[in-house]
This record gives C-alpha cells, structure tokens and sequence, in this order.
C-alpha cells in the first residue's frame, strides 16, 4: 500500500469530517444558506489561490464552462440541502444518510457504464440502504425529544431530514460527474475553484432574495472560517491523491469522513445514539465504505 495515497486518505478523512462536525454549530449559529455562504467564501477563495500558484489550467472552452457552472450549480444544492438537514437534525442522524452516497454512483455506473452487479456489490447496495432506512426511521433525530415522540409524532419532520440528507448525497455524485468534462480539458484544482465560486454565487443569491442568515458572534465566526479551511484541505488533498497512481487506496480511506463526524458527535457533544441507530450506522457506512473499495 503507497504510504503518500494512504496519507492523502487520512488528511482527507480527518479534515472533511471535522469540517461536517463544525457545520452542526455554523448552521445553527448563522443558519445554513449563511453558513454555506462563509464556508463557500473561505475555500473557494484557498483553492483558487492554489490553483493560481500552481499555474494549472482553468475552464476557458465555452464546453468546458458549461459542465463547471453545472457541476458548481449541483454542489451548491447539494450543500444548502446538507446544511439544512444538520440545522434541523443531530450529527449522528444526518451524516450517516448523507454518506451512503457512494450508492449513487454506483447506480450510474450501472445504468450508463455497464457497471456488472455480482453478489458483493449487490450485498453492500443492500446493507449501505438498510442501514439507511434504519437511522431515518429509529434514530434519535434530536437531543431533547422524548423516544417516543422523536420516533412517533414527527414522522414528517423525520422524512424530510433523512430526504434532505439522501439528496445532498446525490447532488454530490451529480457534482463529480458533471465536472469531469471540464477537468479534462483543464485541470482538476481549476475547475474545482470555478465550481465553488459559482456555488458561492448561487446560494449567497439565495440568501438575498430569502433571507434567514443570522448574526453570529466573533467566536462562532472563527469557527465557520476554520471549517472553511478543513473543508478546502479535505478537497486538496483528495485532489493530490489523484495524482498518486495508488489514488484508489485514499478514496477508500477518505470515505471513513462520515465516521469521523459521527464519533466527534457521540464523544464530544454526547448525542443520544440508540442501540438500532448504531446497527443502521454500522450497516450504512460499512456498506457505503464497501462500495468505494469495489468501484
């Protein structure tokens, strides 16, 4: 195993799930749209200072920015979806469902790449929905709420949340595929910057026409800016990783990310976690993490 690609998986695994455990406070704080806003401005801004540094190419075809405003289009749905579920529900229900969104490219690799279904991906598409379905529908959705009520009286409550977080997945796998086209003909780190920047500019538009962002104090600012530099170390170094010719071995470890925010949750802020809600966390993320390794 290439110890620069595991490295690069670890970073990545590290940094990403910190910046999802930071997101619990930001979006609560400042609200999501607001939240996504400064957390969009401080790693859209590093990647394209690194990317000028690095004098790698930026979409300049007409074709090449047509799939980058796309792919930046679907990450900033994508991100105003995740941060309105973590707003409303706890870590340790939200990013579970949110990362079983290797499932998605694997149902595109079935529909459009030939992708053949043997017994082991087919058990892990099994398990990564089983855990799922588990965690939306017995997981502790919030600290405070009875069982009963939490498990019973917001039915509707509850399946928005687990939707929200099933989509971001989605729209996260849309965003990767759509920009390929354009970091062909670029680079990665260029069409990265391009993307973000039009997620930027699409859910501070957002923002204005609807309002709802809220004044935070200087602490939690730090907070947001900080999660905007793990988020954009996060992206980086997968970014390396794909330089590596072992890059397979960092996307499978970097896919740990989800487990990282859940265990910063459980240990430091204590949420409520339900014996089925460990077995769907268990299921979801075992099966997701399973289907990175063999795609």
């Amino acid at each position: 195993m290439d110890f620069t690609a595991s490295l690069y998986g670890v970073i990545a695994a590290l940094t990403l799930g910190s910046a999802d455990f930071l997101a619990r406070f930001t979006t609560r704080r400042f609200g999501p749209l607001l939240a996504a806003v400064g957390m969009l401005a401080v790693g859209a801004s590093l990647a394209a200072t690194v990317a000028v540094i690095s004098g790698v190419a930026f979409p300049t075809t007409s074709r090449a920015i047509s799939w980058t405003l796309a792919s930046g289009a679907t990450s900033g749905g994508g991100m105003m979806l995740f941060y309105w579920a973590l707003s409303r529900g706890q870590v340790t229900y939200v990013i579970p469902i949110a990362a079983t969104y290797p499932i998605w490219s694997v149902g595109y690799g079935i529909l459009f790449q030939g992708l053949a279904i043997d017994g082991w991906v087919a058990l892990a598409m099994a398990a990564t929905l089983a855990g799922a379905w588990i965690i939306a529908a017995y997981g502790r959705l919030e600290d405070g709420i009875p069982n009963s009520e939490s498990n019973h009286a917001s039915l509707a409550t509850r399946a928005m949340i687990a939707l929200a977080a099933m989509l971001a997945g989605f729209f996260l796998v849309a965003t990767v595929y759509l920009a390929a086209p354009a970091a062909t003909e670029s680079s990665d780190l260029g069409t990265l910057a391009v993307a973000r920047a039009t997620a930027l500019v699409i859910i501070l538009t957002v923002l204005m026409v609807r309002g709802g962002g809220r004044r935070g104090d200087g602490r939690s600012a730090g907070f947001l800016a900080l999660q905007g530099v793990l988020d954009a170390i996060g992206v980086l170094a997968l970014i390396g990783a794909a330089q590596d010719a072992d890059s397979a071995v960092a996307v499978v470890i970097s896919s740990a990310f989800g487990m990282v925010t859940v265990l910063l949750a459980w240990v430091l802020l204590r949420e409520s976690v339900t014996r089925r809600q460990w077995l769907g966390i268990v299921l979801a993320m075992g099966g997701a993490s399973a289907l990175t390794a063999m795609g």
